[in-house]
């Protein structure tokens, strides 16, 4: 059976984790910042033809030196079928992938809105080239 012939069916999400909280060492008035944001994603085997996959942004107060306005964590999970297919997990990691995230810009987008914080909206972009970098890097 081809990858085309590979049916992906989208049962729904929920959010797992939605943490904030303010950096009381940041100075709003003279300080300007540049958030950069940390991505994460993990896949389980469910049952049979069903998987779970979690997607997170972790947004770290300081990181690297620099000194942020906030930390930020929000963790999603969507669960996921797939019939046919010769590579579930392929497939998992770059469809998948892309139906999640708009939901996880969402999530922390509304996250930043109620804390009463400029909300932080993550651009869209290619998330699945962003893990096969990462894990290219790791090799």
């Amino acid at each position: 059976m081809k990858q085309a012939d590979c049916i992906l069916t989208f049962c729904g999400f929920r959010v797992v984790n939605a943490n904030f909280a303010i950096n009381k060492k940041f100075d709003t008035v003279t300080e300007g910042f540049e958030l950069e944001p940390s991505f994460y994603q993990s896949i389980n085997h469910i049952a049979d033809n069903r998987y779970s996959l979690t997607l997170s942004v972790m947004i770290n107060s300081e990181k690297e030196g620099k000194v942020m306005p906030f930390d930020a964590n929000v963790e999603i999970e969507g669960v996921f079928e797939i019939h046919g297919g010769d590579n579930p997990e392929a497939l998992l990691r770059i469809n998948a992938t892309s139906i999640l995230f708009p939901y996880l810009r969402a999530a922390l987008s509304s996250l930043t809105l109620m804390a009463n914080v400029s909300p932080v909206i993550l651009p869209a972009f290619n998330i699945t080239k962003l893990f096969e970098e990462k894990a290219n890097s790791e090799i």
